[in-house]
């Protein structure tokens, strides 16, 4: 089974169209802004022409994926990206099986089990989660996005990826406990050969983090099921337990 989907540059499109590019562009952009922008704000860091940008965020708001305010002449995402967002996660993402399997290792361990989606060629982004006990404090915003090589989920993509690439987007992480590149290495060839993978703490020094492949009829992996737990929260012997535990999940 690959583990990896390596199809997922833009730069791989031998012909993309430029309003739907700029079109989503745009909606990332409005999405990682913490207030409405105005146009300018909006055309100027993207590079596109202000008329351009104008109409394609007047198409936008007609089509309910934008709101403006237009007293303000400010723009941001509307409403049906939440549809969107909601049928992408209920149909596209098939989570009627994975939600109560994570809800049920979440109890079984007292762990954080989280479902990780590769985003784009550098981040994944945060589908699902399951939050146990003693874990209730973790962080698990849905549609939160980090880097592709974080923690135990990375180990599990990165050995799809060429040297070069594997330590820029290493570099990219911010590792609380530093690591050596090399030793990363092992890391992933050990992870490729059992089928999961440990982050012993490098990623958030007080976690462990465990990672096995979701896979979805027999397709490249793209999804990683992930385990978090407190470093000194179970045993070898539990932690195995666990990793066969996801495989089987992911497999499933």
């Amino acid at each position: 089974m690959a583990l990896v989907d390596t199809a997922l540059d833009r730069h791989d499109i031998p012909s993309p169209v430029g309003a739907v590019a700029n079109a989503a562009r745009i909606l990332g952009y409005l999405g990682a802004a913490k207030s409405p922008l105005r146009l300018t704000q909006i055309s100027r860091p993207l590079g596109i022409n202000n008329s351009t940008c104008l109409n394609i965020l007047r198409t936008l708001v007609a089509e309910g994926f934008v709101r403006v305010d237009a007293a303000a002449k400010t723009y941001g995402l509307g409403r049906r990206i939440v549809e969107l967002a909601r049928d992408a996660l209920n149909h596209g993402e098939n989570l009627g099986a994975l939600r109560p399997a994570m809800e049920a290792l979440a109890t079984k361990y007292g762990i954080t089990l989280m479902l990780w989606g590769r985003l784009d060629a550098e981040h994944l982004i945060l589908l699902a989660a399951a939050v146990g006990e003693p874990l209730r404090s973790i962080h698990a915003e849905l549609g939160m996005r980090v880097p592709l090589l974080t923690g135990s989920m990375g180990r599990i993509f990165a050995a799809g990826l060429d040297r070069k690439t594997q330590r820029r987007l290493f570099d990219a992480v911010k590792w609380q406990k530093p690591m050596n590149f090399d030793a990363y290495l092992r890391e992933v060839d050990e992870t490729a050969e059992r089928g999961w993978s440990l982050d012993a703490g490098s990623f958030t020094s007080a976690m462990w983090g465990l990672s096995a492949p979701a896979s979805r009829n027999g397709e490249q992996v793209d999804r990683v099921i992930s385990a978090v737990l407190l470093s000194d929260q179970h045993d070898q012997a539990t932690i195995d337990r666990i990793a066969r535990d996801l495989m089987a999940v992911g497999s499933g």
